[in-house]
């Protein structure tokens, strides 16, 4: 592939494509790792490779959305699985790899995910203590190895080695 300009889509505006998505896999190019979402991770997984699918709760769009992700140097082998009939286009927003069919229920299969969670840590005396130290923290003073050495203090002490 080429060097390639990709403009970031929004969860909801993923959504209301995956919603109508009937035979394709599209690629959402994010940072260093493209990512396919609903009905896009389900063929993903289904016919091209095994990954592990995240399924996150998006406040900002009031569902749980599935997805995989993987680093950008994987694309091209990924796509090598194409067959002459499948039709892959790209725009400057994602990539759409068409000519699948699904032969499972993809609600079935989502619902099946169990949600990922993030453990909440009790806020104690010593997380106030860092919290404040964050706080006063004067970053735009520092250098990039001050602060890198900074952040190690600071998981030393959440992490009890200090």
């Amino acid at each position: 592939m080429g060097a390639e300009i990709f403009f970031k889509m929004s969860i909801q505006e993923i959504l209301d494509l995956e919603k109508n998505n009937t035979n394709s896999i599209y690629f959402f190019k994010e940072g260093i790792f493209y990512r396919c979402y609903e009905r896009s991770a389900f063929r993903f997984v289904k016919h091209i490779a095994t990954y592990k699918f995240i399924k996150k709760h998006f406040k900002n769009v009031g569902q749980d959305v599935v997805y995989i992700g993987f680093p950008t140097a994987m694309l091209d082998k990924h796509l090598e699985k194409a067959q002459p009939q499948d039709n892959i286009t790209h725009s400057e927003k994602m990539i759409e790899w068409k000519g699948f069919t699904d032969t499972e229920d993809f609600a079935e299969w989502k619902n099946a995910i169990p949600i990922d969670k993030i453990e909440e840590q009790p806020v104690n005396k010593n997380n106030h203590d860092i919290l404040d130290k964050i706080r006063k923290y004067p970053v735009m003073n520092k250098t990039p190895f001050e602060t890198q050495a900074f952040v190690l203090t600071l998981q030393n002490e959440l992490n009890g080695y200090v």
